[in-house]
Order: structure tokens, then sequence, then C-alpha cells
């Protein structure tokens, strides 16, 4: 039995996505490579033929989850880092609470409490 007409559709949709994509040549040609096979493996072969088929298609989905779990690049932020960025919205919250407790004195006595107990 030949591949269907819609997994030839989608294979060539998936194909011109990636190659229209951000990524290197050399991922591209990965990414190619894999829909190639998936969508070799879908008709046209043996059960065994299937099965193996099916079988390289799972090694290459964990092949590509491991590849871009361990391409994220490790956290670098300190808090220092986090306080340098933030600093125009820690502004305006210390104005704001400013702001709040001149106008509200009775917020200050209620904090105050709350700390004290």
């Amino acid at each position: 039995m030949a591949v269907s007409e819609k997994i030839l559709n989608r294979t060539d949709t998936a194909i011109q996505a990636i190659r229209d994509s951000h990524l290197a040549p050399g991922e591209k040609d990965d990414l190619i490579e894999i829909v190639c096979d998936a969508r070799d493996g879908t008709n046209g072969l043996s059960d065994a033929e299937k099965l193996q088929a099916n079988a390289q298609n799972i090694f290459a989905l964990v092949f590509l989850y491991v590849r871009a779990a361990t391409a994220k690049p490790a956290p670098t932020d300190t808090w220092k880092d986090v306080i340098i960025k933030c600093r125009r919205e820690i502004t305006v919250i210390g104005l704001g609470a400013f702001a709040l407790l001149a106008f509200r004195p009775q917020i200050a006595a209620v904090v105050e409490h709350i700390i004290s107990h």
C-alpha cells in the first residue's frame, strides 16, 4: 500500500516549515530526515519493517529531546542580576508604597502591629 495523500501533504508542509525556520543547516537536515523516515514507515512495509521503522523513529525523537534539553543555557542570574534587571519595577513599587503610606498612615500602624506579633 502506498503512502496516503494526507501523509504526503503533511510531510511536504513539515519540510517546508523546517526549511523556512531559523535552525542551523545541520539541524534542518536532521529534522527533514526524521520526517521522511517517519513518512516512509507508514505504509508499504512488512510488519517487521514497520516495527523497526517505529523503533528508529522513537529513537530519533528521543535524540531530538535530549539535544533540546541539553542545549538550554544554564541559569546565570543571581539575585543582584535580577535586581538590576527589575530596577524600574522595584522603583515603581517603592514609590507606590511610599505614596500609599504618605496618604494612609494607618497602614504603617497595621504593618507595625503585624511585625511586632
